[in-house]
C-alpha cells in the first residue's frame, strides 16, 4: 500500500486492508506500530483533513520521544499535508523541509523523494515552476535508485502539472497521456482521478473548454464512486473556473455551491481564496458587482498568502471590470496599474525560472557526463583485464570499443566547453536590461585604457543615472521602476555608436565606454543620451510618468594605465550634473 503496489477501489475498500494490518501487529511492537500509524496517517483522513492534522501532530511528538527518525520524516509528510488543507499550501513547506532534511541524513533514498515530491507539487501551486520541475524530475531519479518504480511513475502526473503551468502544453499533455495508461493499466482509480482533473485543466489552458468539461466531469463521477470528498470538491471547482471562462456563470455558481460544500465537510480551507475569485467572477457576470467586489477582497488575502502572482493578476484584472461597471475609476486605475504590476512580475519569475532550469540542465548534464565518464572507465578497466585472457581478435575488439568510448568522451568534452563558456557570458550579463552588468563593464574599461594607453588612442567614460529614480520606485513599484529601465537602456542604444559599450554598474546607474573619442564626440555621444531618454514616452506603462537622466564625462589623461581615476572624475562630473539641477551633461575640467 504503502509503495501503491495494493490499489484499493474505494475509501471503505482502504479501511477494510488497513483493519486488517492492524490486525496483523505483534503485541508490543512500538516500532511496527509507528510504521502502521505512518500508513493509516497517510490514507485515513481523506475526508477530514482537520483531525488528519491533530493525529500527525501527536504521532511525530510520539516518533520523536522514541527517537524514531524513519517515522518523524514519514509524520513531518503526514501533517505537511494535512496542514495545506487546512491553512495554505505554504504552510506545509515546513514540515515538507524538515522531512526532507531527516531523509538525507539517513540517506532514504525513497524519503527522499517523497519529500522532493511533495515540496516541488508546492512549488508548483506557487507558481515556481521552475524549482518544481528540479525537485519532482530529482525525485523521480530518488524512485528509480531506490528501485520504486511505480512511486516514480505516479510522480509524472506532478511532472505534467508544473508543465502544464510553466505553458509546456505538449510535454504535460505526452507525461499525462503516459500515466492514463499506467492508471489504466493498474486500475487505480485513484490516479485515473487526478488524470482526468490534470487533462481538464489542459484542455482549459489550451481553449479547448468542450473537453476540459468532459474530462472535469469524469473526475467527478470517480470521486463520487470513490467517497472522495476532497476531490469531488475540487473538480467542481474546476468546472466553475470553466463555466466562468465560457461566460455561463449560472452553472458556475451552481458549482461552486457544490463544491463549497464539499469542502465544507472535509474541513478544506486551502482552496477558499480560488472559490471566492471564482464567485466573484460569477457575480460580475450576472450583473453583480458590488457582492463580486467583496468576494474579490477575501480572495485576494488568501491569493496574497499562497504568494501565487498568476492568481493576483486575474483577480485585479477582473475586480478592474467590476470597478468601472460600478464607476469606482480611481480604483479601476489602481486596480489596473496592479495588473500591470503583477504581468511584470510574472514576466520577471519567467525570465529567472529559465534561468533555474537552465542551470539545472547544466548540472544534471555535467553529472551524466561525470558518471558516464566512470561507467566508460571501469567498463574499460573490465574490458582490459578480460582481453588479458582472451585470444587477439578478443583485444582488437576491446581496444576498438576503448577508441569509440574515447571520441564519445571526447565529443561530450567539447559540448560541455560550449556550455561553460555560454555560461561565462551570462556572468557577465545584467539580468534585467541584457547590457554588460558591473564585472562585465569593468572588464571592457580595463581592456580598452590598455589599449590606449599602448597606442596613444583618445578614450572617453560616461557616467549615467537616472534622475529622481528612487521616487519612481517609491511612488509606482519596483516592477514599473525596472520596466522603465528597460526603456532607458533601449533608448540609450538607439544612441550609441556600433564599438560603444553600455554597461550597467548597479540600480540606476550605468557607464559608457567610447573607444578613439576625445573631448567634442564624447560630448556629442552624451548630449544624445541625454536627449533620447528625455523624449520617451511612457504613457502606456504609467501615463505622465517622464524620466530624464544626468551624464558625466571624463577623458583619459597621457600616463595613466588604470580604470580607476577614469571613474573618480567621471563621478565628480556627475556630480556636478546632478547638483546644478538634474537633465544635463557635465564634463571634467
Amino acid at each position: 500500500m504503502d509503495s501503491n503496489e495494493l490499489v484499493p477501489v474505494d475509501t471503505a475498500e482502504t479501511n477494510r486492508v488497513l483493519a486488517q494490518l492492524h490486525a496483523l501487529l505483534p503485541p508490543g511492537d512500538a516500532r511496527r506500530e509507528r510504521v502502521y500509524r505512518a500508513l493509516y496517517c497517510e490514507m485515513s483522513f481523506t475526508n477530514n483533513a482537520r483531525t488528519g492534522l491533530a493525529y500527525a501532530s501527536s504521532a511525530l511528538a510520539d516518533a520523536m520521544h522514541a527517537a524514531d527518525v524513519h517515522a518523524q520524516i514519514d509524520f513531518h509528510y503526514c501533517r505537511g499535508q494535512y496542514q495545506a488543507l487546512t491553512t495554505t499550501s505554504a504552510d506545509a513547506l515546513v514540515d515538507y523541509n524538515a522531512g526532507l532534511l531527516l531523509a538525507r541524513q539517513v540517506n532514504d533514498a525513497e524519503r527522499i523523494g517523497d519529500g522532493l515530491s511533495l515540496r516541488g507539487s508546492v512549488e508548483s501551486l506557487q507558481g515556481e515552476q521552475a524549482l518544481a520541475l528540479v525537485d519532482l524530475l530529482e525525485a523521480n531519479r530518488s524512485y528509480t535508485s531506490a528501485g520504486k518504480h511505480i512511486l516514480a511513475e505516479g510522480n509524472l502526473l506532478d511532472i505534467a502539472g508544473a508543465y502544464r503551468r510553466l505553458g509546456e502544453y505538449d510535454k504535460a499533455r505526452a507525461y499525462l497521456e503516459q500515466s492514463r495508461a499506467w492508471a489504466e493499466q493498474r486500475h487505480d482509480n485513484g490516479s485515473q482521478l487526478q488524470v482526468h482533473m490534470e487533462l481538464g485543466y489542459l484542455d482549459d489552458d489550451s481553449g479547448n473548454s468542450g473537453e476540459a468539461i468532459q474530462e472535469l466531469k469524469q473526475a467527478l463521477a470517480l470521486a463520487k464512486q470513490m467517497s472522495d470528498r476532497q476531490s469531488e470538491a475540487t473538480a467542481q471547482l474546476g468546472l466553475a473556473e470553466v463555466y466562468n471562462g465560457q461566460h455561463e456563470y449560472q452553472p458556475a455558481l451552481d458549482a461552486l455551491g457544490q463544491a463549497g460544500t464539499a469542502f465544507a465537510s472535509v474541513s478544506d480551507q486551502s482552496s477558499m481564496a480560488m472559490m471566492h475569485l471564482q464567485y466573484g467572477i460569477a457575480h460580475a457576470g450576472v450583473g453583480q458587482h458590488k457582492v463580486a467586489l467583496t468576494d474579490y477582497a477575501t480572495a485576494e488575502t488568501g491569493i496574497t498568502a499562497d504568494r501565487n502572482i498568476r492568481y493576483l493578476a486575474q483577480l485585479y484584472a477582473a475586480r478592474a471590470r467590476s470597478d468601472y461597471a460600478l464607476g469606482l475609476l480611481q480604483a479601476t486605475i489602481e486596480d489596473l496599474q496592479r495588473t500591470i504590476n503583477a504581468n511584470a512580475e510574472l514576466d520577471l519569475m519567467a525570465r529567472r525560472q529559465e534561468t533555474i532550469l537552465m542551470s539545472y540542465q547544466f548540472d544534471t548534464t555535467r553529472r551524466d557526463l561525470e558518471n558516464r565518464r566512470l561507467a566508460a572507465d571501469a567498463a574499460l578497466s573490465r574490458t582490459q583485464i578480460d582481453s588479458l585472457e582472451q585470444v587477439r581478435r578478443w583485444q582488437r575488439l576491446a581496444l576498438l570499443l576503448g577508441g569509440v568510448l574515447t571520441l564519445l568522451l571526447a565529443w561530450l568534452v567539447m559540448r560541455q566547453i560550449q556550455h561553460l563558456r555560454r555560461y561565462k557570458r551570462m556572468a557577465m550579463t545584467d539580468v534585467l536590461t541584457g547590457v554588460a552588468n558591473r564585472r562585465g563593464i569593468e572588464k571592457v574599461l580595463a581592456e580598452e585604457v590598455k589599449r590606449a594607453h599602448g597606442a596613444g588612442h583618445e578614450l572617453s567614460l560616461l557616467h549615467l543615472d537616472v534622475d529622481d529614480f528612487k521616487e519612481i520606485n517609491d511612488s509606482h513599484g519596483h516592477q514599473l521602476g525596472d520596466w522603465a529601465l528597460l526603456r532607458i537602456v533601449a533608448a540609450c542604444k538607439d544612441a550609441l555608436r556600433q564599438f560603444d559599450q553600455l554597461g550597467r554598474w548597479g540600480g540606476d546607474e550605468f557607464y559608457v565606454v567610447l573607444p578613439n573619442t576625445g573631448a567634442d564626440g564624447s560630448v556629442l555621444v552624451a548630449e544624445r543620451l541625454r536627449g533620447n531618454v528625455e523624449a520617451l514616452n511612457m504613457d502606456d506603462i504609467c501615463p505622465q510618468l517622464r524620466v530624464s537622466v544626468s551624464v558625466g564625462i571624463s577623458r583619459i589623461r597621457p600616463g595613466e594605465t588604470s580604470a580607476d581615476a577614469m571613474i573618480r572624475r567621471a563621478d565628480v562630473a556627475l556630480y556636478r550634473a546632478k547638483h546644478g539641477g538634474n537633465n544635463r551633461v557635465e564634463s571634467e575640467p
